[in-house]
């Protein structure tokens, strides 16, 4: 259920840099088709249907989805392999790897990068570690840390088990800088980890929150307590052990395809941004017949074959849940995100990097998986999986069920804006990304009848609106796709958290009102205003006074005060202005690093922030002394409040000093 809303005409320019983020920050449910007719169906059983069983009416089902889909949704390149049984029953690639040289994709050969999937690796390595007795799943890390620690202020331990579930309260972490554009000069992950050390911003075990940065952890860790380095173990340990001969770490081959993002109207090609020490996130770059075998032996507890990467119990283990922010919802397993469709139970994983989509979805319970990944960032994969669940196990309808009568009187507790963070850190600048990105924040309304109506656009850009029903207290069932949302309350009776059933690595905190995207977006937009205007005039009238050659008649005070309201209106409006352009140009390159200007732009906003100070000094000097005329003295106070507003816009948008 990833929602989106849309922003102001007037900042319609940042758009270019979130249609990018808005993927990254993903892995959303889309409504299709026409609307369902609700149920309340029991979300934990499962139904026996046969699935897929007959490569050539699998052929048939892929080559019209991707037929009918990878035009619209402008897709170089595809490849898909299914797997039941323990077999490679299709495999498939369309398309192009590259469109340059008219490379064609190859499910054996064509290599692409498997993004956030690779967590699974690295929790599957975890484990491995586990099952050797080096660690206690439920062990404090910071046990294991030598050179750092991880910033903690509450007083439960974040643990390995809390991180594969995304339930650490690690913030999602910031990767500006780090990468390298060669493995040369790929920094250590010892150097990496030291200055992007994890803080924990919610309390451990309690909800969510996606987390790149725990899994950098644990990538880490893996290095640390195994002796060996994340490569190394990779190799050793998973890809030799499945016999995944196309599978590397970081490593950029012949035979993998070029990444391509779609902007302009046209499709172009992406820099490669894999050499990175940020290894346990999302490093792995694989074919899908490679990835086949990763989830065959998931499929088999751990077994392909002769060989075997975790033992039958640890396998299982894996694959249970082991934390779910409401216990009527799917949950975490160690790495799986746990998901229920049409009644069938699913532990999946996706996965977006810069130029690559990817999605890995198994259904245990009929031994079934498939693998899909693509060469552009775009929503096809998770079309795939819906359209995928719909054809081999469809879902009979039933009509929607009434609302509690006692519920009218509540209904208004949880109406409001949520939002969530995923891949957008809370500690540092990248959650600016929020305040102009689409894809937060959720609208709860109240319909005044005993239901909801939850708000939002879909992956694809097209405004749902859609009505919550209660099941029972704190849980509702949306109308459109039968899915689960519930709700959570603090000790005072507050709602807090809303929590959705299609995405539970990721929570929606209630937004206070100085937190609503509108109102930040307003203040901001009308303090540049009064930034700009207060510039110009006062540019205006210094050229006016050098060709009348008039001298000001202002005492040296109020002339010092008019200098400190100028220089911090000029340099909060060139600052702030040039901060965005910045973000908007770099874009996923800012993994290389921000150029030098981007750092002088911030210690400019830092210095208006001191003349601020300043300014609301003279502002009770001026009227103490009531110095110039009530319209003036007037004037100045209202550039002044608007110069106090902005800087607590920039602190809480973490654009207030070098939050990096």
């Amino acid at each position: 259920m990833k929602i989106k809303k849309s922003t102001e005409r007037t900042f319609s320019f940042f758009m270019s840099l979130l249609m990018i983020l808005s993927f990254v920050v993903n892995f959303n449910s889309t409504v299709y088709g026409d609307e369902l007719e609700n149920s309340n169906v029991d979300i934990k059983t499962t139904k026996n249907f046969n699935g897929p069983i007959n490569e050539k009416e699998i052929e048939l089902f892929s080559d019209k989805f991707f037929t009918q889909n990878m035009k619209k949704n402008n897709v170089p390149g595809a490849a898909i392999v299914v797997v039941k049984d323990g077999k490679v029953i299709f495999k498939k690639g369309y398309g192009y790897a590259n469109i340059e040289k008219k490379v064609p994709i190859d499910p054996d050969k064509t290599v692409f990068r498997n993004g956030s999937v690779g967590k699974l690796f690295t929790a599957a390595a975890v484990m491995q570690l586990y099952e050797k007795g080096l660690i206690n799943l439920d062990d404090n890390v910071n046990n294991y840390l030598k050179t750092f620690k991880v910033n903690n202020k509450f007083s439960k331990p974040v643990t390995f088990a809390n991180i594969m579930t995304h339930s650490s309260g690690l913030d999602s972490g910031c990767e500006i800088g780090g990468a390298s554009k060669s493995k040369l000069n790929q920094i250590s992950y010892e150097n990496y980890m030291k200055t992007h050390v994890p803080n924990v911003i919610n309390e451990p075990g309690t909800i969510t929150n996606y987390s790149n940065s725990g899994y950098n952890l644990l990538g880490y860790l893996i290095e640390k307590i195994s002796g060996m380095s994340y490569e190394n173990y990779m190799q050793k340990n998973i890809f030799d052990a499945l016999n995944m001969k196309n599978s590397n770490v970081v490593s950029k081959v012949e035979n993998m395809a070029s990444g391509y993002n779609f902007e302009n109207g046209s499709l172009n090609t992406v820099n490669y941004t894999g050499y990175e020490p940020s290894l346990g996130c999302g490093s792995i770059n694989s074919t899908v017949i490679d990835m086949a075998n990763f989830m065959i032996a998931n499929l088999q507890n751990g077994k392909l074959g002769d060989n075997q990467i975790l033992n039958e119990s640890t396998s299982k283990l894996m694959q249970k849940q082991h934390f779910t922010n409401n216990t009527d919802l799917p949950g975490m397993a160690y790495g799986f995100i746990q998901n229920y469709k049409n009644n069938q139970k699913i532990i999946k994983h996706e996965g977006a990097v810069n130029g690559f989509i990817t999605s890995m979805f198994l259904m245990p319970e009929h031994n079934l998986g498939f693998y899909v990944a693509t060469n552009s960032l775009n929503p096809i994969t998770f079309q795939f999986e819906d359209a995928f669940v719909n054809h081999y196990y469809p879902l009979k309808q039933n009509k929607l069920i009434n609302p509690p009568s006692n519920f009218k009187e509540k209904t208004h507790e949880y109406a409001g804006t949520y939002r969530e963070y995923h891949d957008v850190s809370k500690s540092y600048i990248t959650k600016c990304f929020a305040l102009f990105g689409d894809d937060y924040e959720v609208k709860i309304e109240d319909n005044k009848n005993g239901t909801l109506t939850m708000k939002g656009m879909s992956m694809e850009k097209v405004p749902f609106s859609t009505k919550l029903v209660q099941i029972k207290p704190m849980l509702f069932q949306r109308q459109d796709n039968l899915e689960y949302v519930a709700f959570r309350k603090d000790k005072s009776g507050h709602v807090t958290h809303l929590f959705s059933g299609n995405t539970p690595e990721e929570s929606f905190e209630k937004t206070k009102w100085y937190e609503n995207q509108k109102l930040n977006l307003c203040l901001l937009a009308g303090s540049l205003l009064i930034f700009a205007i207060t510039s110009l005039v006062c540019f205006s009238k210094f050229i006016i006074r050098i060709i009348r050659r008039k001298t000001c008649q202002d005492s040296k005070l109020l002339i010092l005060a008019k200098l400190s309201l100028k220089t911090s209106c000029f340099f909060n409006t060139l600052c702030t202005m040039g901060i965005f352009a910045v973000l908007i140009h770099v874009g996923y390159d800012m993994n290389f690093g921000l150029p030098n200007i981007f750092y002088a732009l911030l210690s400019g906003l830092m210095a208006t922030s001191i003349l601020t100070i300043f300014n609301v000094v003279f502002t009770f000097i001026i009227w103490r002394k009531k110095h110039w005329a009530l319209t003036k003295r007037g004037c100045y106070t209202v550039i002044t409040i608007a110069s106090v507003l902005f800087i607590c816009f920039l602190n809480y948008w973490n654009m207030l000093g070098f939050k990096l």
